[in-house]
């Protein structure tokens, strides 16, 4: 090799040890550079001291409120429950506070402290935690990935200043005060001796309530707004780093498991007798389908009005279809419904059974005359039901809607509003709907009793 390109090599090999030790001095340096506070975890014993500090010198307005006369219970804070988490936005640390918080006359939320660091400024929140009853009867445990319901922002001196809805996790409504309404709550607390909060969601809204952590009824009023784009600042995409981020999740004493879940409804006529749904369909097959008569009738037995799905005593309702088959005066009727073969919260998603509804009261009815081929397509789904039951996804009015459409009859809608983010079909839904058809669709809107069976044949 000539000295030119030995050279040339040398100079070469120079030139990348340089770069070497140029890239591995800037690695140095960037790796001893502190980290921005706002994202790093908020240790204890900082939050710690700074609460109590700023809880000091706010204690004389928390006792002197001009717009509350209550004697606030005090937090309790058990720092050792501490735990901390960080996002892209800032850092937090979150305590379990005992108390809870009730809706429908079930204690399912609960409320947690909030103390969250950005670029240097700390502040303290009371997040109070209204799981949906729904999703807390499914899920078993409310935690932040998966969350359905409602989180309440309250200052340390119990004044709401915003909150968020969540459906799947995601925020999809946001909630804040009605400050223009605060004289009438005030006079409201003063006639009836509870706290009525009003508060608004920034989209259009319907009125719910609560009752908070202290006892009082906390007024409100929400709507999902699935176009909007609404970030809580408490997560981000990557999700928050640390081990206790879940501000969601169960907490509080009472929250966020199996045991807070309102119990499941029970289903109107669930204790009746099983049957064999091949042994009552198979008693149409004495009668000839020529000359024969032949209707198809759905009973719906409304749930208690002003109760939300599955929530509440009869807060679920029930759907029934009859078949009828008439020649030369003799007539044969069954009446059957769709359940669950399980009790408890186990009835939400389990194998399924028919029940013989003899006796079942019903709202209203709707009834179809009906040509022999199509009710023989009916009483061919009715014997052979589908094996399993859910109550949100496939349930006694799934099973009617679909009998009746395996014969060619469309029932009215039947589809309605179960929770937040979920809709379904429900009995509460078609009894609507077939009060809205009247008695010019051959819907009867006065209800009834249903009959006794035929019953089963060999």
């Amino acid at each position: 090799m000539n000295r030119p390109n030995i050279d040339r090599i040398k100079s070469l090999m120079c030139y990348l040890f340089y770069i070497s030790i140029c890239m591995t001095s800037c690695k140095k340096d960037i790796d001893q550079q502190t980290p921005d506070d706002s994202f790093s975890i908020l240790p204890r014993e900082e939050a710690q001291t700074w609460f109590e500090k700023y809880t000091a010198n706010n204690d004389g307005a928390s006792r002197n409120m001009a717009d509350d006369n209550l004697t606030r219970k005090p937090l309790n804070i058990d720092w050792g429950r501490y735990t901390s988490a960080a996002t892209n936005e800032l850092s937090y640390g979150l305590i379990a506070l005992e108390g809870k918080l009730k809706s429908h006359g079930y204690a399912i939320g609960y409320r947690k402290l909030l103390i969250t660091k950005k670029e240097g400024d700390l502040h303290a929140y009371i997040l109070e935690i209204l799981p949906d009853a729904l999703y807390l009867q499914r899920k078993g445990s409310a935690t932040r990935k998966d969350f359905y319901g409602r989180i309440f922002f309250y200052d340390t001196n119990y004044h709401l200043i915003k909150g968020y809805i969540y459906i799947n996790g995601q925020v999809s409504g946001e909630i804040k005060p009605l400050e223009s309404d605060r004289k009438e709550s005030k006079a409201k607390n003063q006639s009836i001796g509870i706290a009525l909060t009003p508060v608004q969601e920034i989209c259009s809204w319907n009125e719910d309530n609560y009752v908070n952590a202290d006892g009082e009824v906390v007024v409100f009023a929400s709507r999902q707004c699935t176009y909007s784009v609404i970030s809580d600042g408490l997560s981000d995409a990557g999700g928050p780093s640390g081990s206790g981020g879940d501000y969601a999740g169960g907490g509080g004493g009472s929250g966020g498991s199996s045991d807070s879940a309102p119990p499941v409804a029970d289903l109107p006529g669930e204790n009746n007798s099983r049957i064999d749904p091949k042994a009552y369909m198979s008693c149409f097959g004495s009668l000839p389908d020529i000359g024969s008569k032949m209707t198809i009738t759905v009973y719906v037995q409304e749930p208690a009005p002003g109760l939300p799905f599955n929530v509440g005593t009869n807060s679920v309702g029930h759907t029934a279809i009859g078949l009828t088959k008439t020649y030369n005066g003799q007539s044969i009727t069954q009446v059957i419904g769709f359940y669950p073969d399980a009790t408890g919260k186990a009835k939400m998603h389990a194998p399924s059974k028919i029940l013989d509804n003899s006796g079942l009261s019903y709202n209203v009815s709707i009834s179809y005359p009906i040509i022999a081929s199509e009710f023989s397509k009916i009483v061919n789904f009715v014997s052979n039901p589908p094996d399993t039951y859910d109550l949100t996804q496939y349930n006694c009015t799934s099973f009617v809607y679909n009998a009746c459409l395996a014969g060619g009859i469309k029932l009215p809608d039947p589809n309605g509003n179960m929770g937040l983010g979920m809709t379904g079909m429900m009995p509460s839904a078609l009894g609507n709907s077939i009060r809205s058809v009247g008695n010019a669709g051959n819907a009867n809107v006065n209800g009834g009793t249903v009959g006794k069976n035929h019953g089963p044949c060999n």
